[in-house]
């Protein structure tokens, strides 16, 4: 009887075993244990995995639960800066010059270097509403119509539909970074058929500072849409960009976010990256970059009158049109009725005036005459001012002549009348 080594299970004995009392067949009952365990630990990683239903509803639920904590509305400096790196001025110039297009300013400077420009504003906020400034012009959205205020020298004022201006008031309102609306959330924007036409899935991504959720949506037109989901900072994006079917970045968004006093997280800074296929093998290259940044921002309720036309800051007597409105009917800003109606009148007689000075500044305007009445010459009124006074005398004598034939009017019916009236009762009239 004796023990020999076999195979890398150990060993093999032979004869009978003997199993003393108080002794324990230790190997068979451990090979069983690692046994069972091993088919055990992903039957239970099978169990416990979350389905990607149960990932997208978590999401869907931190995000709405961030939306109740997150500050609606607020007042801040914001620092908007728009870069066109050389690649994207260099593709710029290549297209513009095969169309046979005149080149516009940015181009007909350097192109090796990136042109930056970066330009402040107030912006007030709330909710959907928002209001700033860009590139001398005031906008303001008050969730149904956009007021438009440029201000320079000579003001006017613009009542726009908003439908084309929706994007840009976005750029400027921290709520509406969510999935570009209010209130968006996760589920709420894949249920729109365009989104997940092609699918979703979602992965776990590992970071030293603590994973993140990926969540990738193809779509019906073949790109990709991804997006990187940050659970410690209310389940909100923080990362996202699109691909095309080759996996080439199209345009790539980063989310900076603060948390407020309330709880809730909101952007502080969002960037957006685009991209354009460059050289003979396709690459794709950084076109240009459009920064958001707030330097500063105060959270706190906002009164709606905020984005009425009257807090646009137009001074009294900006002539305002509304543009959603055939005719484009134009009224004066902070005056009556009957103070626009005496507007119209200086503005019509200082027109007047002006074309009557011109007319006698004019050289050769007026000629000598000889006068029979003083035996000397006076000077004889220009073309042009006897055409206004003769224009003036028109409409004097037509309202004569208007008012003549309307008194004819009257008498001639009330004649009629009355003979009318006599024939029928057959008497006289009384």
């Amino acid at each position: 009887m004796g023990c020999a080594k076999t195979s890398w299970r150990g060993v093999r004995c032979e004869g009978p075993i003997v199993v003393r009392r108080g002794a324990v067949a230790w190997a068979p009952l451990a090979t069983g244990m690692i046994l069972a365990s091993v088919v055990a630990w992903p039957l239970s990683l099978v169990a416990q995995s979350p389905s990607l239903q149960d990932i997208l509803s978590m999401i869907d639920e931190g995000q709405k639960h961030n939306r109740q904590l997150a500050p609606r509305s607020g007042r801040g400096l914001m620092t908007r800066t728009d870069t066109r790196t050389a690649d994207g001025l260099k593709l710029d110039l290549a297209e513009l010059t095969a169309a046979g297009r005149e080149l516009p300013g940015y181009l007909q400077g350097d192109l090796t270097r990136p042109q930056v420009r970066s330009q402040g504003t107030a912006v007030t906020f709330d909710g959907e509403r928002v209001k700033w400034d860009a590139d001398g012009v005031r906008y303001s959205y008050d969730g149904s119509v956009i007021y438009e205020m440029l201000m320079g020298k000579l003001p006017r004022a613009y009542i726009r539909d908003p439908a084309p201006y929706l994007a840009a008031a976005g750029d400027y309102s921290p709520r509406s970074w969510f999935y570009g609306k209010v209130d968006g959330s996760l589920l709420s924007y894949l249920g729109e058929s365009r989104n997940a036409a092609g699918g979703v899935t979602s992965k776990e991504v590992a970071r030293t500072e603590g994973s993140l959720y990926e969540v990738t949506l193809r779509r019906a037109d073949g790109c990709s849409q991804t997006m990187r989901i940050d659970p410690r900072k209310g389940y909100e994006v923080v990362e996202a960009w699109i691909a095309d079917e080759k996996g080439n970045v199209l345009q790539r968004s980063q989310y900076e976010l603060i948390q407020a006093m309330s709880g809730g997280w909101v952007p502080k800074k969002w960037m957006s990256t685009y991209y354009a296929a460059a050289g003979a093998n396709g690459e794709v290259v950084p076109t240009r970059i459009f920064t958001s940044e707030f330097d500063e921002i105060a959270f706190g309720p906002i009164d709606p009158k905020a984005f009425s036309l009257a807090d646009l800051g137009l001074p009294n007597g900006t002539q305002v049109y509304d543009m959603r409105i055939p005719g484009k009917p134009m009224f004066i800003y902070g005056v009556s009725a009957s103070q626009e109606r005496a507007i119209e009148e200086m503005v019509r007689d200082a027109l007047v005036n002006q074309v009557l000075a011109e007319a006698d500044a004019a050289p050769g305007a007026s000629t000598m005459v000889a006068n029979p009445a003083s035996g000397g010459t006076e000077p004889e009124e220009s073309s042009t001012r006897a055409t206004v006074a003769v224009v003036g005398h028109g409409i004097a004598a037509g309202w004569w002549l208007a008012g003549a034939l309307a008194l004819v009017g009257i008498v001639v019916g009330g004649t009629v009348l009355v003979v009318h009236r006599v024939r029928r009762s057959g008497g006289t009239p009384r």
